[in-house]
């Protein structure tokens, strides 16, 4: 899982890269951030992540913060970097994290899930190609059909699923199972 969850981070930083400064402001599909709050988010994501993987408290406060600096693409790598460094740990996968208490390798899947999903809302708000690894999406949703409805949909950002084919490709039927249409554009 580890490897997928590079293979995800790496992809994200390369649309973080690829942002234009002009597009900051540009609104996404999370209806309280605009392009730059959204990278904000993803590095502080990347932090609490880490944190996790590394047995500390929950620091909620990383959100709470500028995280990017002058250069969000260096402050996305650094977090990514951390992260994996994190959940290269030995024993982390199978330990009770102070996440909720779940265990390492559920934790792990979020992270994993919270990469595809912002990514994807990244490129769609910056006109990238918003395509994501077909096995990694299957895996992000695998997981989170496993989550009760009433802890997924209870205010962690995740709206109600979006009714789209069932042949759609696997990357659109993970967005639209957490709450985005696949088929729209940020207002």
């Amino acid at each position: 899982m580890i490897d997928e969850l590079g293979a995800a981070l790496d992809h994200t930083a390369e649309i973080v890269a690829a942002v234009p400064e002009d597009r900051y402001g540009a609104p996404t599909p999370c209806p309280d951030f605009d392009v730059r709050t959204l990278m904000n988010h993803l590095v502080a994501g990347n932090l609490l992540f880490a944190g996790a993987a590394r047995g500390e408290q929950l620091d909620m406060s990383v959100f709470e913060q500028d995280q990017l600096g002058d250069d969000p693409e260096a402050a996305y790598r650094r977090s990514a970097a951390q992260s994996i460094d994190a959940w290269r740990r030995p024993g982390v996968l199978e330990e009770q994290l102070a996440f909720g208490g779940m265990p390492g390798s559920a934790v792990i899947r979020l992270h994993l899930t919270e990469e595809l999903v912002h990514g994807w809302d990244l490129a769609t708000s910056t006109g990238q190609a918003a395509d994501v690894d077909p096995r990694l999406a299957e895996m992000a949703l695998e997981g989170m059909q496993q989550v009760p409805t009433e802890m997924l949909r209870s205010g962690v950002g995740f709206g109600e699923e979006v009714v789209i084919d069932a042949g759609a490709p696997a990357h659109e039927r993970l967005v639209a199972f957490l709450g985005r249409d696949p088929a729209a554009t940020p207002a």
